[in-house]
């Protein structure tokens, strides 16, 4: 056996060591083997091979964190994921000071919950994440109050779920001409989460009369826990 064979010998590892830091490319060798213990509880198998560090995670309950993108070619969930959903509610109203329910298909608003464009089933859990909305055509200082109302299934009672005032009179706060303004999870007195299965409906009632039948746009944002 030669000296650069005998070399490469005495550098080979009889076992992966744990060690006490991340490991880096700088800090292994070629070939090298390590694990790291992180903060997060996570065991982490390194190695260094062809002047690359590679890593795989392991799980001691079955979950896995990806830190970037994971591309897949074909995925399906046989369980539960999670995810974002949009509805779209644009409706043309003359406001007043009436409480209006709005829609989530077609686009006209009405007085309460219970007709085919203003509510629907949730058919997961979901929670309110974030609206965008707009006026055409109108600005003013004005105080709008959104609620967010349920039905259990068979109930015809209507329960306000969480309320939040968006603060235009008096606030810093301006309705402007097709200005996006938005509203936020944090914003609502309670969290607007809704079971699976019931019905759900926003609504939104002016302090004072903004003035103007005219056009309104909104998107709203929806965290939903699907379960297969």
């Amino acid at each position: 056996m030669d000296r650069i064979q005998r070399n490469i010998n005495n550098r080979k590892q009889d076992k992966i060591s744990l060690v006490n830091s991340q490991p880096s490319l700088r800090s292994m060798r070629d070939g090298e083997e390590a694990l790291f213990l992180g903060r997060n509880g996570n065991l982490t198998r390194y190695r260094r091979e062809k002047g690359i560090l590679w890593k795989s995670e392991m799980s001691k309950d079955g979950n896995h964190i990806i830190d970037n993108k994971l591309t897949s070619k074909s995925l399906e969930y046989t369980n539960k994921f999670i995810d974002y959903r949009t509805f779209i509610h644009n409706w043309k109203v003359d406001f007043g000071t009436s409480e209006v329910f709005i829609p989530w298909a077609g686009t006209g608003d009405q007085t309460s919950m219970d007709f085919e464009q203003t509510a629907i089933i949730a058919p997961f859990k979901m929670t309110f994440h974030k609206m965008i909305f707009r006026p055409l055509n109108i600005s003013a200082d004005v105080d709008l109050v959104f609620r967010i109302k349920t039905q259990a299934d068979t109930a015809s009672s209507v329960t306000t779920l969480s309320s939040y005032t968006w603060a235009g009179s008096g606030g810093d706060l301006t309705l402007a001409d097709r200005t996006n303004q938005f509203i936020y999870l944090s914003d609502w007195d309670k969290k607007p989460t809704v079971s699976a299965e019931k019905k759900v409906a926003i609504s939104i009632q002016p302090g004072s009369d903004p003035a103007g039948n005219t056009q309104w746009y909104a998107t709203s944002i929806w965290r939903t826990e699907v379960i297969i």
